[in-house]
């Protein structure tokens, strides 16, 4: 009677043992830097946006030209934004308030066309865009 009581709690161990750690690895986060130009001008603001397929994206502000943050390792592909504030909206007898609205073409943001960023444990993994406001 007593094997009947080892082996399953065995068997329950040799599994939760085999399991723990399987999983996918987490990729690792290493520094990124770099400017945008706007019309040939250091971009006053805007965001920069990292994207993994399945990851979530990594968006970096975008200051007088310059950005910085942490990114995942591997390749990602690189969306870049500048924002105005638009105009209210008026719904019947209320006006919504103004909200931002990204001013830079699709071909840099939502269907880009920037060259990618891979982000290596190595560096220097720093990236220079230059984007057009038309």
């Amino acid at each position: 009677m007593f094997r009947f009581v080892t082996l399953p709690a065995l068997c329950l161990l040799i599994v939760i043992a085999g399991g723990a750690g399987c999983g996918p690895k987490k990729p690792k986060n290493y520094p990124v830097k770099g400017e945008v130009k706007l019309d040939g001008q250091a971009m006053k603001e805007g965001e920069i946006t990292f994207v993994q397929a399945g990851l979530t994206p990594q968006i970096f502000p975008i200051n007088n030209g310059a950005f910085s943050g942490e990114a995942r390792e591997g390749k990602h592909k690189v969306e870049i934004r500048m924002y105005k504030m638009g105009e209210p909206t008026k719904m019947g007898t209320e006006t919504m308030p103004a909200s931002k609205e990204n001013v830079l073409p699709a071909k840099y943001n939502s269907e880009s066309t920037l060259a990618e960023a891979t982000v290596t444990p190595a560096g220097p993994n720093e990236f220079k865009y230059d984007v057009s406001s038309k």
